[in-house]
């Protein structure tokens, strides 16, 4: 991301509830110190100051949805935002996306239109949404990651894939390689040789 200030950013916490409740919509999840770590990005303009925890006011986790809409080419649009604990409200959608989706605002009808997506969107002025839907109780500790599906775990999936074909292909006899997910959603490769 290059700039928190263009970027789609939301509440950490919602969005666990939302991709422990919803795990089948969700195409990468990832905090900035998992296995392949990233640093966190400061959002000191959007949140207040005042804080004292070391990371309320860094988005420390990137969420992709996976979304209903369609491409040209037939494919789900995908929908990233990252994720912080003091982010104020549910979601801010961002310039890069308004201007990959093509969104052409219509005011006086409240309404975008989406010219990639050939979709429209009401729009609705009230106060933005900052909390859970009615009747719903979450914290962190009920957080449920989901299955690995990173392109950088896939890229180290194949490589070690590749490494491991490499090495069996030496011998002459029937060789298989059955990628298996760990109950941890580590990435694991089981060779045998026949």
């Amino acid at each position: 991301f290059d700039s928190c200030a263009a970027m789609n950013t939301a509440k950490l916490l919602l969005h666990q509830w939302i991709i422990t409740t919803y795990p089948h919509i969700v195409h990468s999840y990832e905090q900035f110190d998992d296995n392949v770590p990233f640093q966190p990005i400061e959002l000191d303009c959007a949140i207040p100051n005042a804080e004292s925890k070391q990371n309320c006011n860094r988005l420390t986790a990137v969420v992709t949805y996976i979304t209903n809409y369609k491409k040209p080419d037939g494919s789900n649009m995908k929908l990233s935002f990252g994720l912080g604990e003091s982010i104020s409200v549910n979601a801010i959608i961002g310039l890069p996306t308004l201007k990959e989706w093509k969104l052409i605002m219509d005011m006086d009808s409240s309404c975008a239109t989406s010219k990639l997506l050939r979709q429209e969107f009401p729009l609705t002025f009230k106060h933005a949404a900052s909390g859970f839907p009615d009747g719903v109780a979450f914290a962190k500790e009920d957080f449920i990651r989901p299955l690995r599906h990173t392109p950088s775990g896939l890229s180290l999936l194949c490589q070690a894939s590749t490494t491991a074909l490499a090495s069996l292909a030496t011998s002459t006899d029937t060789t298989s390689v059955t990628i298996l997910n760990t109950a941890e959603s580590t990435p694991a490769i089981q060779g045998d040789v026949e």
